[in-house]
């Protein structure tokens, strides 16, 4: 080629890189008419599946529409849904479809932590994975609040007209404290105690509210002994059969509330803030019950909507050990000692009784009935002093076994028994001890009581007067001489 043809080639090469740089640059014109350049994604408002996003989760303690306490200590599962894609229609058809309940096909990214101020964000810049999509937000309930239902999020989602990559939600949490009482004053072995749960009802839809109680071993539930009552209720509803069920099986109990019962309960509490589901029932008392601490422990569930589950236990402050403290009664030993200190007769054969009692200044007062110290089927309010009394006067001995000495609940910490024992029968040639006696604790050995009764010789008989005793006899016998002869000498007179 020669150098005119080469210069004529490299011009037009030139001038045709230039036009099409000018074209792709601007606008490119053909035929007359312009022909603009492709639009950006932002421009068109189109999906962006490489921008960044962010997700805000702001946690908060109360009712529904309640924002004014913060919850700090809340977990959430962010999990990403697979196989949908926020770029296209055939993607926001399939996220349509989905429920977060039937949304199982994910992929987990993070698992975030509220602060104190009841605040977490994730953010694309914070984890690689985090990126455009649908993600399902599953909170992992704390312990002692309800859990907010699992919920999807959109990200990017439509905002006026607008993709928005970041998004702020606000589910809520209530704190949720049941408690459970017993009443175990002068139970022992075959007898009942009576358990009382206490369930508060969260608001909002109640999609589950039942309450379980499995009874340690030793201790059998009474058969038909549950009453499900309301306490807190401002609407006076009112509880048919038809709104639970309750069932007792592997010695567990268990209060089912319906379908017709959790929309009772759901339409109370929304005038009802503290509203309350009672559960009362009896549980037959054996040895194998009491552990070797002493104790018959028992701990209730509540199970709430949202997989979440509370139970009884609590808070002991005496221990300082929190929210696993069952409810609990203490059972002990009882040692009534018979003393005397002028007496030269057995001491054997003293009988008490055993009660409740206020103590004020170290004098006793008797509180309500005497309370059962013997297994079922025996002579139940009554024991007898039968060790250790000999002829001399030695003291002579009784003991209690498996009395309630405290109980423990959460909410109330621990209640102690005071006894006191009443003398109903003194030992032969004693006088009876009229005071009731006050039971201490023995120091230094655990569930250990005792109790000292002291006994005075009988010596008011020897020191009646004849008159006051065989001589009473003697003028007996002589007036029914006199009687007889009266009655024979009226008859031979009578013969006469």
């Amino acid at each position: 080629m020669s150098k005119f043809s080469m210069r004529i080639a490299g011009a037009v090469a030139a001038s045709a890189l230039t036009i099409a740089c000018t074209g792709f640059a601007g606008a490119q014109e053909i035929g007359g008419e312009t022909i603009p350049q492709p639009a950006t994604l932002e421009q068109a408002n189109l999906v962006n599946n490489d921008a960044n996003v962010s997700l805000t989760i702001q946690k908060y303690l109360g009712d529904p529409g309640q924002t004014d306490t913060p919850l700090g200590g809340v977990q959430f599962r962010i999990e990403r849904i697979n196989g949908v894609n926020l770029s296209t229609q055939e993607g926001w058809k399939k996220a349509a479809e989905l429920k977060a309940e039937t949304a199982n096909d994910f992929t987990e990214v993070a698992t975030v932590t509220t602060g104190n101020d009841g605040t977490v964000t994730l953010r694309t810049e914070d984890n690689e994975d985090f990126t455009v999509g649908l993600y399902k937000i599953t909170e992992l309930q704390k312990e002692g609040y309800t859990a907010a239902a699992p919920f999807l999020v959109a990200l990017p989602h439509s905002e006026n007209g607008q993709w928005s990559y970041s998004q702020t939600v606000k589910p809520k949490n209530q704190k949720i404290t049941p408690t459970k009482q017993v009443k175990d004053t002068g139970v022992t072995v075959g007898d009942n105690l009576t358990y009382t749960v206490n369930a508060p009802v969260p608001a909002g839809a109640l999609t589950r509210f039942n309450v379980e109680d499995p009874l340690v071993v030793g201790l059998t539930y009474v058969a038909d002994s549950a009453k499900i009552s309301l306490a807190g209720d401002t609407t006076s509803t009112a509880l048919a059969a038809e709104d639970y069920t309750i069932s007792n099986e592997g010695n567990t109990l268990r209060v089912n509330f319906t379908d017709a019962g959790r929309a009772k309960l759901e339409t109370a509490r929304k005038s009802s803030p503290a509203l309350k589901v009672l559960v009362e029932f009896q549980a037959t008392v054996s040895e194998q019950a009491i552990n070797a601490q002493g104790q018959i422990t028992n701990t209730a569930t509540i199970e709430l909507p949202n997989d979440a589950m509370v139970d009884t236990n609590g808070d002991d402050p005496a221990t300082e050990q929190v929210e696993n403290n069952p409810t609990a009664t203490t059972f002990g030993t009882l040692t009534i000692t018979k003393t005397t200190t002028n007496g030269d007769k057995s001491l054997n054969g003293a009988e008490f009784e055993l009660y409740q009692c206020t103590v004020n200044e170290g004098k006793g007062t008797l509180v309500g009935q005497a309370l059962n110290v013997k297994p079922a089927g025996q002579d139940k309010r009554t024991i007898a002093t039968t060790a250790g009394g000999d002829a001399q006067g030695g003291n002579a001995t009784a003991t209690i076994s498996n009395i309630p000495l405290s109980s423990f609940a959460a909410g109330t910490g621990v209640e102690a028994i005071q006894y006191c024992v009443l003398e109903t029968k003194a030992p032969e040639g004693y006088v009876r001890n009229p005071e009731p006696q006050v039971v201490t604790a023995v120091e230094g050995q655990a569930r250990q009581l005792a109790v000292s009764v002291d006994n005075q010789k009988n010596s008011v008989l020897g020191q009646l007067p004849a008159t006051g005793a065989w001589g009473i006899v003697l003028v007996f016998l002589l007036g029914l001489l006199l009687l007889a002869r009266g009655l024979y000498t009226s008859y031979q007179d009578s013969r006469a």
